[in-house]
Order: structure tokens, then sequence, then C-alpha cells
């Protein structure tokens, strides 16, 4: 027993006395470069090691425009001429939910890499998880809310197809009232 016992000292001291291999050192170094740049008092996201990825999906999502494939509600044509008006704003109002959106996936991108990097990955997941849900929330109830205002629009008839379908009926009143 007393053998075991030295020969698993031996052992470990020679675990602890071994010098780290290139992957721990560049890991060390990596983690390091992180934490010095993002403590320091003029801390760029833009400027982090690791962050480029990331910084390229959010210009990405920036820019996405998806604008002239949405179907405009039905208020923003009158008589078959768009609303230039409620064009633009739809469109700048889409340009600042695509740079929200945007943001807040640098934001949780960030935060992944910051808690990899403090070794904070665990108490992290829950909160990823729960951010996520809430993300696929939001997006889930435009989608209903879009499919409603698309829905309203194509099936409200025009002023014209209203007054047509008035007459009709009028007609129709006239004719079993003569009868």
């Amino acid at each position: 027993m007393a053998q075991q016992t030295q020969q698993a000292n031996q052992q470990l001291a020679q675990q602890l006395n071994k010098p780290p291999s290139a992957l721990e050192q560049a890991k060390e170094a990596e983690q390091t470069g992180f934490l010095q740049q993002t403590t320091s008092p003029d801390f760029d996201i833009t400027k982090v090691s690791g962050m480029s990825p990331y910084m390229n999906l959010f210009n990405r999502a920036k820019a996405n425009d998806l604008s002239s494939e949405t179907p405009l509600p039905s208020g923003a044509t009158w008589g078959g001429a768009t609303n230039t008006g409620l064009s633009q704003a739809l469109a700048a109002q889409g340009a600042r939910g695509r740079e929200q959106e945007a943001a807040g996936g640098l934001e949780q991108a960030f935060g992944a890499k910051n808690a990899a990097m403090r070794g904070e990955t665990l108490p992290f997941l829950a909160y990823q998880q729960q951010r996520n849900l809430s993300l696929m929330d939001a997006l889930n109830n435009r989608s209903l809310n879009l499919y409603g205002l698309y829905g309203r629009s194509i099936t409200t008839p025009s002023v014209f197809t209203q007054f047509m379908m008035n007459a009709a009926n009028n007609a129709a009143r006239g004719a079993a009232m003569a009868a």
C-alpha cells in the first residue's frame, strides 16, 4: 500500500511539473488577451479578438432587407397606388427592427464568448436558453401578426367591389318586392 501511494505521488508530481502543451499555452494566451481587451477603458467590441465571425453575422443580419418580400397592409395602397409615406415608414421600422435583432445576436455572442473565456459557461447556459426562447416567441408573434395583416388585406373587398355587391343586393331585394 505504501509503495502504491508513493507511485501515485510520483506520477502526480510529474504531472504538476510537466510544462504546458502548445494548446494549453495558446488557450491561456487567448484568455489573457481577451480579459485585457475587455477590461481596458477604451473597450470596443468590434476590436476584441475572436469576435470577427460574430461581427460578420451582425453586419449580415443588419443588412438582411426582406421588405420587398413582406406584403403591405391594405392601408398602404389606395386605389392601386402605393402610399409612399407609409411604405417609407414601414421600411424605416423594418431597418430599426433588423438592427435591434442583429444587436441582440451580437450581445448574445459576446456574452457566450465572455462566459467561455472566464469559465462561467454553466450559469450562462440557462440565460442563453431563456433569451433564445424569448427571441423565438417574439419572432413567432411577429410572423403571426404579419400573417393576420396579409389575411385581412386579401379578404377585405375593395370599395368598388363592396359598392357592386350592395347594388346587386338592392336589385335582388327590389325584384323580390316587385314579385
